[in-house]
C-alpha cells in the first residue's frame, strides 16, 4: 500500500507515490465507482445550496468538543462572535492561541457557507482560517 496522487500536473511528491495518475479526480472517482459497482448519488454543488445558518444549536457535543450522548451545544459563528478552539495541536495553540473571533468572509466563500475566523491573541501571531461548510455539515450530523 502507499500514496496515490491524482492530478493533471506534476508534483514534488510524484516519485514518492505508489501510484501516479495524470487525470481529473472526478473522472478517476467515476471510473473507480463503476469498476467497484458502487452506486453514488451526486452531491448538490455548494453554489446551489442555501448558505447554512451560522448559529448552530442542539449539536451533540460537550464543551470539550467531544461527541457526547445527550449533549446539546450551541455554536455561534455569526460575525463578531468569539470562540475557543478545542483539540487544537499544541504547537498551533502556542503560536496563535486558542481564542478567535468570527470575521466577515469574502462573498464567494460566505455564499458557499464557509466561515472565516481570526486568531488575534495578544503576544501571538495573527492568522485567519476558514471553517469549511463541510465541517459545519458534519457538526450538524454529529
Amino acid at each position: 500500500l502507499g500514496t496515490v496522487i491524482v492530478t493533471l500536473q506534476q508534483t514534488q511528491y510524484d516519485k514518492l507515490s505508489s501510484l501516479r495518475i495524470f487525470a481529473k479526480i472526478d473522472t478517476v472517482m467515476e471510473r473507480l465507482a463503476t469498476e467497484l459497482k458502487l452506486s453514488c448519488s451526486l452531491a448538490t454543488p455548494a453554489s446551489a445550496r442555501a448558505p447554512p445558518s451560522t448559529l448552530l444549536s442542539g449539536l451533540p457535543y460537550g464543551p470539550d468538543g467531544r461527541r457526547k450522548a445527550g449533549a446539546s451545544l450551541t455554536l455561534d459563528l455569526r460575525v463578531g462572535s468569539r470562540c475557543r478552539i478545542v483539540n487544537q495541536p499544541k504547537w498551533d495553540c502556542e503560536r496563535h492561541g486558542n481564542l478567535c473571533v468570527v470575521v466577515e468572509s469574502p462573498d464567494a466563500l460566505a455564499r458557499e457557507g464557509h466561515v472565516m475566523i481570526l486568531f488575534d491573541s495578544p503576544g501571538k501571531k495573527s492568522v485567519t482560517r476558514f471553517v469549511g461548510s463541510w465541517w459545519l455539515d458534519a457538526a450538524r450530523a454529529g
